[in-house]
């Protein structure tokens, strides 16, 4: 039997995709990660668990490779509930930031020679883990969604992810 050539593409676009969605995944699990250690005052450098939502890898891929899908039927409000659930992620973020780093703008010189990590009264150390559990939900949420876009992409016929390549 003859397989067609569009159906071993449309496997190997399916490949990429699936290794495209699951790298981003994984990298979303180590920026919560990364925020665990922080409340955790374990330490960590705060440029590896951005407060913006476009500079974390998750939100590289989302807002470039991940939003080439929105156009296909009933993918796109599964990115838009991606979206907000990454914006919220990272909104609550900025809470457990502001307790533990310092929030004015610093010279570059001033970053080489200072620390921007605050001493974390106990209070707000409890604070800062309320948040990280705010953050433990919303990223629930926003994986179980990852694992629908990605389930719905592979579902999707040859010729639609024939546009993808």
């Amino acid at each position: 039997m003859t397989v067609p050539q569009n159906f071993v593409y449309g496997n190997s676009i399916r490949k990429q995709i699936v290794k495209e969605i699951r790298d981003a995944y994984v990298a979303h699990e180590k920026w919560v990660r990364r925020a665990k250690h922080l409340v955790e005052n374990l330490p960590v450098d705060e440029k590896m668990i951005p407060v913006d939502s476009t500079e974390c890898q998750f939100g590289q891929w989302l807002y470039g490779n991940g939003m080439k899908y929105k156009n296909i039927a009933k993918l796109s409000d599964i990115l838009h509930k991606i979206e907000l659930e990454h914006r919220n992620l990272h909104d609550t973020y900025l809470r457990i930031y502001k307790i533990y780093f310092l929030e004015t703008k610093r010279s570059w010189i001033m970053n080489l020679v200072t620390q921007s990590r605050k001493e974390v009264t106990p209070k707000k150390q409890q604070e800062a883990l309320h948040y990280y559990h705010q953050m433990v939900k919303i990223s629930t949420v926003l994986l179980e969604s990852l694992e629908v876009l990605e389930a719905s992409l592979v579902m999707q016929k040859d010729d639609v992810l024939l546009t993808f390549s």
